[in-house]
């Protein structure tokens, strides 16, 4: 919204979100934008990219398994993979760096 020449970001809520908020994870850092971070805990099944691979919004990065259903892991973002941080059959913690990019 842009009022009087200062312009505003303005997020409007029904009163049970405004309520639920505070449940909301934190929104992640620009560090953690450039990385594909497992969201549970489980076992890395399976890495789908190398170090200096081209990745694409959408692509494949990983494969985790938790609590017997297999979850694969996305890139949000388009780069060349920096560091590959785990390896298939690690078990992972929620939070970790799995891939980080360039």
């Amino acid at each position: 919204m842009q009022y009087c020449g200062a312009q505003r970001t303005l997020y409007l809520q029904t009163p049970q979100q405004a309520a639920l908020q505070h449940h909301m994870p934190p929104q992640r850092s620009s560090v953690a934008a450039k990385s594909v971070v497992c969201p549970m805990a489980g076992a890395l099944i399976s890495v789908d990219v190398q170090v200096g691979q081209d990745v694409l919004p959408g692509d494949d990065v990983a494969v985790v398994e938790a609590m017997k259903m297999r979850n694969v892991l996305k890139s949000d973002v388009a780069g060349k993979v920096k560091a590959v941080r785990v390896a298939a059959g690690d078990v992972v913690r929620a939070d970790t760096v799995i891939v980080e990019f360039e």
